[in-house]
């Protein structure tokens, strides 16, 4: 999106939407939804596994101030913010 944000679809147990609503009824979206709180981001990346760790339900923004942001099942939050965390 022009303004560095980003929209996500598909299913949405455990936040991977951003929107803030996890769902325990496996809730999905065949409509892209905006990822809430989520602009200036510079690159995304989302985590993809064979399911027996939960990261491909991650998904992080590195921001044009060089700080990063994640949602979905690690993160907890929407979008949680991971400024500090790194080498």
């Amino acid at each position: 999106m022009r303004n560095g944000g980003a929209k996500c679809w598909g299913s949405n147990s455990f936040d991977e939407l951003g929107d803030g609503r996890r769902s325990t009824a496996q809730a999905y979206s065949a409509v892209p939804v905006t990822v809430k709180g989520l602009a200036g981001a510079a690159s995304l990346v989302g985590g993809d596994d064979n399911g027996s760790t939960g990261s491909g339900y991650t998904y992080c923004a590195v921001l044009k101030t060089s700080t990063a942001v994640c949602w979905g099942y690690v993160a907890g939050t929407v979008p949680a913010d991971l400024a500090g965390i790194g080498p």
